[in-house]
């Protein structure tokens, strides 16, 4: 299974790969080329899917966040405060990339592996808000059921 995502950095990757640790952790990554950066997230989507050939379409998935990354991460403001010792609030905004990059103290050190791992801790169940990460989740867990991951049913929960 390969798991396409748009990316613009760092924490993109590390949260990809933290999905990928907890749920199917054969699958391989392959990039795209752009976040929403405030753009329709479903235009950006199928623009993407556009630049694969029709036949690989229906084996690769891809998320595309509303802004970037870290409105998936902080869509959980208080779990996400309460790891990184910050305030809920300064996560709770349409942008809140700042706001992580100073409570993990990212700087020339990208904090992958810790993006990663909190990723992997994250209850996801409740990124479901979100409806950009909720459409990714759906298609990831369609794909999973015809190559073999199992995602669990977030909706269970």
């Amino acid at each position: 299974m390969k798991i396409g995502y748009s990316v613009e950095g760092s924490t993109d990757r590390a949260f990809i790969d933290g999905l990928r640790k907890l749920w199917c952790p054969h699958a391989e990554l392959e990039e795209g080329r752009s976040d929403g950066d405030g753009e329709n997230w479903q235009e950006v989507k199928q623009n993407e899917l556009e630049y694969l050939p029709a036949e690989r379409r229906q084996q690769v998935v891809f998320g595309v966040p509303d802004r970037n990354i870290e409105c998936w991460i902080c869509a959980d403001p208080h779990w996400l405060a309460e790891q990184v010792g910050g305030d809920a609030q300064l996560f709770m905004n349409n942008n809140p990339k700042n706001a992580f990059q100073v409570a993990l103290g990212i700087g020339r050190d990208k904090k992958e592996e810790l993006i990663s791992e909190l990723v992997q801790r994250a209850p996801v169940h409740r990124w479901l808000v979100n409806r950009s990460f909720e459409d990714f989740y759906e298609q990831l867990r369609d794909c999973s059921q015809v190559h073999g991951c199992h995602i669990e049913n977030l909706r269970d929960r």
